[in-house]
């Protein structure tokens, strides 16, 4: 499992997260006159967004998913890791919502 969250979601997500980057300022250089509060809103929404996804990746790689696969029943460590994660989660879908 921890594997298919590696390949599937954080590898494609970095690879989105890198690729809407420019194009998000290159939308806001081009429509700033006509839409620069509604731009700047959203491109610092996204900021927001690929900091909080690119450091829950990092815990889930360095610190989670290393304990898990050490561990075969969750210490207390790990719950309050695994808990801390999905609080990153919701923050995340938050910034989403109000990008939308």
């Amino acid at each position: 499992m921890i594997d298919s969250i590696l390949i599937d979601n954080h590898k494609k997500e970095r690879n989105l997260l890198f690729e809407i980057d420019p194009l998000l300022n290159r939308i806001l250089s081009v429509h700033f006159e006509h839409h620069g509060g509604d731009l700047i809103k959203l491109h610092s929404l996204f900021a927001s967004l690929k900091k909080e996804l690119e450091e829950h990746f990092i815990k889930e790689e360095k610190i989670t998913f290393p304990l898990m696969l050490a561990n075969e029943y969750p210490s207390k460590e790990l719950i309050k890791g695994v808990e801390a994660l999905e609080a990153d989660n919701e923050k995340a879908g938050d910034l989403i919502k109000e990008m939308i």
